[in-house]
């Protein structure tokens, strides 16, 4: 089972704002076209997927952030890492609420995913809104073979 939508939602506002200082709100609108994803899993007694989705825009504010760059000065890994970065610290904040024992792989780029899945307890995506930009966290649990589970 996934956790609960508030309580992910008070996490990312919280990592956002302390590493960022930005604010992040959560929407029901899926905004503009996410570009970048990166996702980590979580092994053991509840397996599963975080992913962090944005607009290149975003990923590119967040890396100037982050390493104290100015936007145009970004490259393509900068976006990467900052997205790593965040996914990390959002998967390690989701690992901290299921079952144990678990563990967090390292980040990793995927692809950003197409349709969204309705909510379940098997499945969790909430939209986010950030400086005007599209930020999406999904939450998946996998089945033993590590595929997304029905």
């Amino acid at each position: 089972m996934v956790p609960n939508p508030q309580t992910v939602q008070q996490s990312a506002e919280i990592i956002w704002f302390s590493v960022l200082q930005l604010p992040l709100h959560a929407t029901n609108k899926q905004g503009a076209k996410l570009e970048l994803a990166a996702a980590v899993r979580i092994s053991g007694a509840w397996s599963g997927q975080v992913t962090v989705s944005c607009t290149k825009a975003f990923a590119t504010q967040a890396a100037a952030i982050m390493f104290a760059l100015d936007p145009a000065e970004t490259t393509a890994l900068d976006l990467s890492d900052a997205l790593h970065e965040l996914v990390n610290m959002v998967g390690g904040n989701i690992k901290a609420l299921v079952a144990e024992p678990s563990k967090l792989s390292l980040p990793f780029d995927v692809q950003v995913p197409g349709a969204i899945q309705p909510n379940n307890e098997r499945h969790l995506t909430t939209n986010f809104d950030c400086i005007g930009q599209s930020v999406r966290i999904a939450i998946e649990a996998l089945d033993a073979a590590g595929s997304v589970a029905a």
